[in-house]
């Protein structure tokens, strides 16, 4: 529960801090500061002290943070209903739905095909390889809602095209072009599509408990539109600040060609779990778009792309690797 690697010494500083906040949460309590309101209010002013300040300096694994915020919540009366209403929420399954997608998408190594045929159908010069880079990474962020997961399925990519022409990525001959451009659009990727990100889900969440306005998935697109457009843009910038000499220009095109054909050989045919992730790539994109028009819900969608994930015999991974992939936390 306790982070590890830890020696005493640190150990006796982490569990310091802790006793410290505690401490100033149950003076809180106590004392209720916030005058004139119930005293539950001051009980959940205490509380959430208590939890942030430990998710922000995590001295206990964050879900147990959550959990334990949860269960004192009860023990100050606060009905179970309420205390784990969140779980009932929409956009908690919508959240668990798309790491099951990111899962089902990364182990199945289609995005990862997609990439390289991208990079062998263009002319093979930076920009190019650019521009394929940018869109195979556009294309699958709707369904891979995380940065982390979406570099773990392309830095291979781009990783293996700095290899094949030669340049490291801190190289000016196009390493460095490549990979900063990926970083780039793999962050404004995040806020184009509502699905790319979880913390998209979770500011709807806000907007639909506080405010009751709820945003579709076709209207944060449209709202999100300027943000695509900056993405589009992202290699041809790079590519201007960080253009290959014209000297390397011929062998380096050629290079980021034959290495994507190469590696496509590699990967031998589509496989079965390739194809089942494009025809579900498909499904859950267009009832992400339609929602506006079949009313059906984010939710709904979620939990189908789950069941699709892991069930015989469409399933792309076990539900075994699904459950330990996910971050419950």
């Amino acid at each position: 529960m306790l982070a590890k690697g830890m020696n005493n010494k640190q150990l006796a500083i982490k569990l310091t801090f802790l006793l410290v906040v505690t401490i100033i949460s149950v003076l809180i309590a106590i004392l209720r500061p916030l005058h004139g309101y119930p005293a539950m209010t001051d009980y959940g002013l205490a509380i959430f002290f208590w939890v942030v300040v430990n998710w922000m300096y995590p001295i206990i694994a964050p879900y147990i943070v959550g959990f334990i915020g949860l269960l004192v919540a009860l023990l100050l009366g606060i009905p179970y209903a309420t205390v784990y209403s969140g779980f009932s929420n929409d956009i908690f399954w919508v959240i668990v739905g798309a790491y099951f997608l990111a899962i089902a998408f990364t182990k199945s190594n289609i995005a990862r095909r997609v990439g390289y045929y991208l990079v062998s159908r263009s002319s093979g010069s930076i920009l190019s390889l650019l521009n394929a880079v940018t869109w195979v990474n556009t294309i699958f962020s709707p369904v891979i809602m995380s940065n982390t997961a979406r570099g773990g399925v392309f830095v291979p990519v781009t990783k293996g095209v700095t290899e094949a022409i030669g340049s490291e990525p801190g190289d000016s001959k196009g390493g460095k072009a490549i990979f900063l451009a990926s970083t780039y659009v793999n962050v404004f990727n995040t806020n184009w599509t509502l699905t790319a990100l979880s913390t998209n889900l979770l500011a709807l969440a806000f907007f639909v408990d506080v405010f009751h306005i709820y945003i579709t998935w076709l209207k944060w697109l449209e709202l999100g539109f300027p943000m695509l457009i900056t993405v589009g843009l992202i290699p041809f910038i790079v590519n201007i600040m960080f253009s290959p000499k014209s000297s390397d220009t011929k062998n380096t095109n050629a290079a980021i060609k034959q290495y994507a054909i190469d590696s496509l050989k590699k990967m031998g045919p589509l496989t079965s779990a390739e194809k089942k992730a494009l025809a579900l790539f498909v499904l859950i994109i267009a009832l992400f778009v339609l929602d506006s028009f079949t009313k059906i819900d984010l939710s709904f969608v979620a939990i189908l792309a789950m069941i699709l994930v892991v069930l015989p015999p469409f399933g792309i991974v076990t539900p075994q690797e699904a459950l330990k992939d996910v971050e419950w936390g």
